[in-house]
């Protein structure tokens, strides 16, 4: 009895043994594909460049969009996450912008659609980037210099129709002014008459009376 009890014990024990052997076994191999993909992961934005215009012509309030030109030297396909550190008056339609660039190609266009919310000039002095590893447990984050500058001139539809409605405004007035000078006339010249009209009467009856006496 006893000697069957230990045999199901040392059993016990290398069956938890092989079943922890077999468990560091994969966790380390586990380890070892994690740092392998972090090691291929370094060059993920190897040959990566965003070219931007040196100005951005841009209306306010008025939908625009802002052009990018990403260089892929190494023509692989891959997916970047692209950033830029946007001005408060410039209100993209997204904080970042996931693309992935095609395999075979060099160059690649991207627009960015964008909304400003007031007038003057504004700098773009940075692009960040990333790109993930091949198994996707990391990710690679780089910044790149642009320096392009965005102005942002007045909405000349909205200035058109102001200034419209400014002419309707002041045509609106001039007329009401002489509508009103033309009823004022009238009744001073109603006025008139009738005193021409009284003194005449009056001074007829003063004729009538010097003529009895």
């Amino acid at each position: 009895m006893e000697r069957r009890g230990a045999d199901s014990l040392w059993s016990g024990r290398g069956r938890d043994r092989h079943a922890l052997i077999t468990a560091g076994l994969r966790s380390g191999y586990f380890a070892a594909v994690v740092a392998l993909d972090a090691f291929a992961a370094r060059g993920r934005l190897a040959g990566v460049g965003v070219g931007l215009p040196e100005v951005v012509r841009l209306q306010k309030e008025r939908p625009d969009e802002i052009e990018l030109i990403i260089r892929n030297d190494t023509q692989r396909e891959r997916t970047l996450r692209i950033g830029f550190a946007f001005p408060p008056e410039i209100v993209p339609q997204s904080d970042d912008l996931t693309t992935r660039l095609p395999a075979g190609t060099k160059l690649s266009r991207v627009k960015w659609p964008c909304v400003p919310r007031r007038r003057g000039q504004y700098l773009l002095e940075f692009c960040h980037l990333e790109a993930y590893s091949s198994l996707g447990f990391w990710a690679v984050r780089g910044r790149l210099p642009c320096k392009t500058e965005l102005r942002v001139y007045p909405n000349l539809f909205d200035e058109r129709r102001h200034v419209a409605s400014l002419f309707l405004n002041r045509g609106t007035t001039a007329s009401t002014r002489s509508a009103q000078w033309e009823r004022d006339g009238s009744s001073r010249n109603c006025e008139s008459t009738a005193g021409a009209t009284v003194s005449r009467i009056s001074t007829g009856k003063r004729q009538r009376s010097a003529d009895t006496w």
